[in-house]
């Protein structure tokens, strides 16, 4: 009997569980129901978007429920009935025997979420050929979910030097230390304490005049390292009409799907611009200060041609108000530029408060060396002409760009989950081999809302150190035992299968290749190696607690 054997045997047995199979019937419930019960917001892209957040999220909870259940029974079941006595009568080491049960428990995951996965990739990619609500929202379908993206950062402002000079101007005029008596005296805590809460308080208000803008002011970010390579693409379209310098072409929804409003288009070579964009045509306008080639001049209705699509980048961002918005809508004109040739792309934009929003624009703007200048207008109302201040956080813009296609990062994603569940394998297992299954399941329940909250919670710390700097002991608390649990723990909800595959944003082989390294080898290997431990020195016959 080897390692082989006792993971063939994990299999058979877990398939056997009643608890097992109650959780299959529950998923696969749950995945065939889900045609059934997907709305979204509407729209194809709300649809497809819907059922890959809920899809993964509901095949990852639940695996990690059976994942917990199987895995401290198929131990503690062995020592509680004394099956263990006839394995141990084999020539097999206990650490062979509590490995190979480990890898049952993961062939099981294999199984479990290849064909969950399988039926949320056969669904998106059968949603993906329906019916569009319009142009924009095959767009969002084709380049913002059927694709896989990078997203950069704008680089920092200069806080820290405002810091510095704010801190220097403090001492200059004497309000230093009266400064920090206030705070002592209002807060309760200590001078050294005082002084990084000064700190904070003054990095907060540099930051907020970085992020927000009156009425007729601009924001402004700069961005780096982009690199939207070999992202262009062609396909044939037909032409319907043609008024002198404007045509209307036709062509497949999903290729129509990549064009940007306003954007330029390329025609059997010669580039012109849409000025109008629907699900199943779109209108091009050639420049009129230059003759028209005679290939393009003698086209007729019915005739084919080949257009090229450039390459795109798209500006993701969401803009808060700070007082009433009419309509609820903010008006605004955004300003690309590319900062060695001066190229300026210029749109005017009316979006939803606090409703994440997209901005396409041609990959050109961006310079040789991969950077990008951006601005923003905050805008009056176009008829009232009111206006507020809006802030747009730098969490909450970004570029993205695409650099991979979406059945790639689909099983990548997918396999971040069988990681996660993997590592809860192990803590299963390990706990199985010294308490009961009632109380294993216990020990190993009580950690996974930490692995599948640490971001949550330590936003939760942050905020409880700025808004209440009274507390610090308790915040330095919460921070220790935090940085304790997120050493032991992998961190689940920064790899979430289900935001990578919303967002459309890239599982790269380097993040996939440092969580097979910390959660797999590192992290799981740690837990075995003390499930070894405990099980060889564990006497069987002594009664488990």
């Amino acid at each position: 009997m080897g390692i082989w054997a006792i993971t063939r045997h994990t299999l058979a047995q877990c398939l056997r569980m009643r608890i097992a199979v109650a959780f299959i019937l529950m998923l696969a419930g749950a995945l065939l129901a889900m045609p059934l019960l997907l709305k979204g917001d509407g729209t194809l892209a709300g649809k497809i978007q819907t059922l890959l957040s809920y899809g993964s999220s509901f095949t990852s909870l639940l695996l990690s429920l059976v994942t917990i259940f199987v895995s401290v029974a198929v131990v503690s079941s062995d020592v509680r009935n004394k099956q263990i006595f006839i394995t141990a009568t084999k020539p097999l080491a206990r650490w062979q025997y509590v490995f190979g049960r480990w890898l049952g428990v993961v062939l099981l995951n294999v199984i479990l979420l290849g064909l969950a996965g399988l039926s949320v990739y056969l669904l998106a990619v059968h949603y993906r050929s329906g019916q569009a609500l319009n142009a924009a929202d095959r767009q969002k379908v084709e380049t913002e979910l059927f694709a896989s993206r990078r997203a950069v950062r704008p680089a920092l402002p200069p806080v820290q030097d405002e810091v510095a000079q704010s801190l220097q101007r403090l001492h200059t005029e004497g309000l230093y230390e009266q400064a920090l008596g206030n705070i002592m005296f209002q807060t309760n805590i200590d001078r050294e304490q005082a002084h990084q809460y000064l700190v904070d308080t003054i990095r907060r208000q540099a930051m907020d005049r970085f992020q927000t803008a009156d009425p007729g002011r601009t924001l402004s970010w700069r961005f780096s390292r982009i690199e939207p390579k070999g992202q262009g693409s062609s396909g044939p379209a037909k032409v319907a009409n043609k008024v002198k310098y404007l045509y209307r072409l036709t062509a497949d929804p999903e290729l129509i799907g990549q064009l940007l409003p306003n954007g330029p288009v390329r025609v059997d070579g010669t580039e012109g611009r849409i000025t109008r964009l629907e699900w199943n045509f779109f209108d091009l306008e050639f420049p009129q200060d230059q003759p028209l080639p005679p290939k393009i001049a003698n086209l007729t209705a019915g005739d084919r041609v080949q257009i090229g699509i450039d390459p795109t980048v798209q500006i993701t961002y969401r803009a808060n108000a700070s007082g009433d918005v009419p309509d609820n809508v903010l008006h605004s004109l955004w300003l690309v530029i590319n900062p060695t040739t001066g190229i300026v792309y210029r749109e005017y934009r009316s979006d939803t408060v606090r409703q994440k929003a997209t901005l396409t624009v041609p990959a050109r703007l961006v310079d040789q060396n991969g950077e990008l200048e951006v601005r923003y207008v905050n805008m009056p109302h176009p008829q009232t002409g009111a206006g507020v201040s809006v802030t747009i956080a730098l969490d909450n813009i970004g570029v993205t760009y695409r650099v991979g296609g979406f059945d790639g990062n689909f099983v990548r994603a997918w396999f971040l989950m069988l990681l996660h569940v993997s590592f809860l394998a192990a803590v299963g297992v390990a706990a199985g081999t010294f308490l009961s299954f009632s109380v294993g399941c216990l020990v190993s329940f009580s950690l996974l809302p930490f692995a599948m909250m640490s971001e949550w919670l330590a936003g939760a710390i942050r905020t409880m150190q700025y808004d209440r700097p009274q507390a610090g002991a308790i915040t330095f608390v919460s921070k220790a035992l935090l940085g304790v649990i997120g050493s032991i723990l992998p961190d689940f909800s920064k790899a979430s299968a289900g935001k990578f595959l919303v967002e459309a944003t890239n599982v790269s082989w380097t993040m996939l290749a440092e969580t097979v390294f910390f959660t797999l080898l590192l992290r799981t290997g740690i837990v075995l190696g003390v499930a070894f431990l405990i099980f060889h020195r564990r006497e069987l016959a002594r009664v488990q607690v």
